[in-house]
């Protein structure tokens, strides 16, 4: 019998490379991190027949679990697996002032580099890479529309991240704090608005997708 090998889509053939080249490649240190906070995010969209307001951010939440490979005691590289819910709480114009806001819940793969540096008591961190994510589920918490309309998700969302971060020794435990800015180029989602027929009569889509996230964590050193 003979069996067809699988295809694996182009970002998790790059992700798989990078988990078995770069452990190989280690010059020092590898470290575990569980991190958990606040995310803030914010969708802004455009209308064909909807005059829309302005577009607020959306307390929401992020967990991950990080490892990270150290070379020459600065340089690094890490990958993560998040949990993250992303939305946005947008102001739709009608009759009175009414929002939209949506969320959804997705997993998300960052690939990161980055560089630490020591200050006293403190480590300080930079790093930047690009991520990729699958919706879970999405939740329309408020619709100021009527019934002639009809939400549609992309499932896919990529982007670019960037982040800092500090790291202090408290009790015999490291700990640390990150700031990430997330910014998609994946389009989230739209509302398409239908005639009685059921026939497209305009839509919105989202513009800007971009995530603030404020985490902390703590770290365990593998070797």
């Amino acid at each position: 019998m003979c069996f067809k090998p699988v295809k694996l889509p182009f970002f998790f053939r790059y992700l798989l490379l990078f988990l078995v080249v770069v452990p190989c490649l280690a010059y020092g240190q590898i470290e575990f991190r569980l991190n958990s906070g606040l995310a803030l995010s914010k969708l802004t969209v455009s209308a064909d027949d909807v005059e829309m307001g302005d577009a607020k951010y959306l307390p929401l939440h992020e967990s991950g679990i990080i490892i990270r490979y150290y070379y020459f005691k600065t340089l690094y590289a890490q990958i993560e697996v998040n949990y993250i819910a992303k939305g946005g709480d947008i102001d739709v114009q009608k009759s009175d002032d009414e929002t939209l806001k949506i969320k959804s819940n997705q997993l998300e793969a960052p690939i990161l580099v980055g560089v630490k540096s020591n200050f006293s008591d403190w480590n300080f961190y930079i790093n930047g890479g690009g991520y990729y994510g699958r919706m879970l589920n999405t939740e329309v918490i408020e619709n100021p529309f009527d019934g002639n309309h009809k939400f549609y998700f992309d499932k896919k969302d990529y982007g670019y991240l960037v982040g800092i971060g500090l790291e202090k020794k408290i009790a015999k435990t490291m700990f640390f704090f990150d700031v990430k800015y997330r910014n998609s180029f994946s389009r989230f989602g739209l509302v398409r608005f239908l005639s009685p027929t059921n026939s497209p009569i305009g839509h919105f889509v989202i513009d800007e997708n971009r995530e603030y996230s404020f985490l902390l964590g703590v770290i365990f050193k593998i070797n």
